[in-house]
């Protein structure tokens, strides 16, 4: 082909072929997993997904919530489920079986094999190494392959249970009862502890918190949830996603968490450019570490915070500037 020739309507359509065959078969295994399982990903998953992301997702389950204690004599029970060393613990065989029944080209499938299968690790403290000791568990953190391959262990995690929400490794149970009827939510935890035995995932129930959420002039008590024989706790308020939820849905704890981080931050910021800093590392500094912290998932929690608490973030901000 003469390239000098080309027209650029000739050039436009050619790229976009070209980009067309690029989403068909990337040349990066990560992309191409996700291209062949995007139709049976569970649509409760919100991580590691493309047009997805925490906002998404908080704002998913708070409207749910919303929505169902917005019913005269209804009340919202959750349970937020930590997994231990989830990405440490993924079961190899468990996790490639599964890549094959969600249709993974079979032809990348010993080259994931290989990624997975022997690796070693070694530790090194003061210049001394340890031995090296192999891995037969657990997928590398820090790859692109990593999350993807804990997102497609967990795909099947809790579907039997409608009001689910999950971001890569961290899962959330819900359920909108009326005052007169029974918690089925222990039902839920037990088909999830069921399936964490089935795929060799281990809760830790230490991490694991319950927490109601209700209006209702005379509370219900909050159901007693186990897993493993081991109850969870009982809390007031959970940090869910970097947000933090309280029974009343109100945002104060999570407004104060933000000014105190940004303070903090505007400390550092204050005593660098006493010592000289100059304005644009300055500038560069504030939208690196303290910008993130005042506008992390705004749709989330600015609707439902005070004047004050509004004005409050403000203030921070134009000491900032």
């Amino acid at each position: 082909m003469d390239w000098s020739t080309l027209r650029e309507s000739d050039a436009n359509a050619l790229a976009a072929d070209f980009h067309e065959l690029l989403n068909i078969k990337v040349p990066f295994l990560a992309d191409w997993i996700l291209y062949d399982i995007k139709d049976k990903i569970d649509p409760k998953q919100f991580g590691n997904r493309r047009g997805t992301s925490i906002v998404h997702c908080l704002v998913s389950l708070l409207d749910t919530i919303h929505t169902g204690i917005d019913t005269s004599g209804t009340f919202a029970n959750l349970c937020t489920i930590d997994f231990s060393k989830a990405f440490d613990h993924v079961n190899h065989a468990i996790v490639i079986q599964k890549l094959i029944g969600l249709g993974v080209d079979r032809s990348i499938i010993p080259t994931l094999c290989s990624f997975l299968s022997q690796r070693t690790q070694t530790v090194r403290y003061h210049g001394t190494t340890s031995q090296e000791r192999s891995i037969t568990c657990g997928v590398p953190q820090g790859t692109r392959l990593g999350p993807i391959l804990f997102l497609v262990l967990a795909n099947d995690a809790a579907q039997m249970t409608e009001n689910r929400w999950k971001y890569v490794d961290d899962l959330t149970l819900l359920e909108v009862i009326n005052k007169f009827q029974p918690s089925q939510l222990q039902s839920h935890v037990d088909y999830l502890t069921t399936w964490c035995q089935e795929n060799d995932v281990i809760p830790n129930a230490a991490k694991c918190k319950a927490m109601q959420v209700s209006f209702l002039r005379t509370p219900q008590h909050p159901p007693d949830l186990l897993i493993d024989s081991a109850s969870l706790e009982i809390v007031s308020a959970i940090k869910l996603l970097g947000v933090i939820i309280k029974y009343d849905l109100k945002l104060d704890q999570q407004v104060d968490r933000i000014i105190s981080n940004a303070s903090r931050r505007l400390f550092i910021i204050n005593k660098l450019k006493r010592n000289g800093v100059n304005t644009q590392d300055l500038v560069t500094i504030y939208q690196l570490y303290i910008r993130p912290v005042l506008e992390f998932a705004p749709p989330v929690w600015t609707s439902g915070i005070t004047k004050t608490q509004a004005e409050t973030i403000e203030h921070i901000e134009f000491q900032e500037r």
